[in-house]
């Protein structure tokens, strides 16, 4: 069995490599000079993550630093992510908030569009339509946006600065306490064969849980993430009462998921 201390060591080498991953997502090359100053650590720290992450082929080192693998796309950067597909989202997220009613629990995960599904929500809460809902979610900005709408529980953990959410065992053990009517999850990859898909393990492990905790899951994922992969499974597609997803899905994707029998709904863009 590893050692507490040891676990707390593996568990800090790889927040590092997601952060440096986030880092590149917006910044694609990178000196040691920048890393050691971003990242707020010594340069043999820096160059032992590079060592790691070449070895993984996340990354490429050049002459001074490193610069992102560009075959592949793992990272996440909520910066990033809240500024890409925003009109695609914004029909995605007004179809899922019709699914919540009046006295329901739900879950919403941190990701760019659950934050833009959790708008949406508020708008039908502030003009009546629906009331006394309760919101758990581990994001950091929900907190402002929503919180004048409904009832928020923000569950503890870990801070991400990066992903602007709470992340950790401490959130997991959190999250059981609750049971939800729905839980609403964003994806970076949505595949017939390999599942729903996410950036780092903290945040599979997060919807993992969340999934055993929830009546209904819905996943809010546009067009472009179907039919790619990335790095971590966190559910199989038949785990979802609803994938949801915009019009511009490709009829070869469309085909795939009918003939397995997925709940697939796909939303016109206005």
């Amino acid at each position: 069995m590893l050692s507490h201390t040891y676990e707390k060591k593996i568990n800090k080498v790889d927040r590092r490599k997601q952060e440096l991953c986030d880092i590149l997502a917006v910044h694609p090359e990178l000196s040691i000079g920048d890393v050691v100053k971003r990242m707020q650590i010594s340069e043999a720290t820096a160059r032992r993550l590079f060592v790691r992450l070449e070895n993984e082929k996340k990354i490429i080192r050049t002459h001074g630093g490193i610069k992102k693998n560009p075959e592949l796309n793992i990272a996440y950067s909520y910066d990033l992510s809240i500024t890409q597909d925003r009109q695609k989202k914004r029909a995605i997220v007004k179809h899922a908030a019709q699914k919540v009613k009046s006295g329901e629990k739900i879950f919403m995960d941190s990701g760019t569009t659950i934050l833009m599904f959790g708008e949406a929500l508020s708008e039908r809460i502030s003009s009546g339509e629906i009331s006394n809902v309760t919101i758990v979610t581990n994001s950091l900005v929900y907190i402002e946006k929503l919180a004048k709408s409904c009832r928020i529980l923000l569950i503890g953990g870990e801070i991400r600065a990066h992903r602007r959410d709470v992340c950790g065992s401490s959130a997991e053990k959190n999250l059981m306490e609750y049971h939800f009517d729905h839980a609403f999850l964003g994806a970076d990859s949505v595949s017939d064969e390999f599942g729903i898909m996410t950036t780092d393990e903290l945040t599979a492990n997060m919807n993992r849980v969340v999934i055993r905790q929830s009546k209904s899951v819905h996943v809010l994922a546009a067009s472009n993430k179907f039919g790619r992969t990335s790095f971590v499974t966190y559910a199989m597609a038949n785990e979802a009462a609803s994938i949801i997803t915009d019009i511009d899905i490709s009829a070869d994707q469309i085909n795939v998921f009918k003939k397995h029998d997925l709940n697939l709904e796909i939303i016109p863009v206005s």
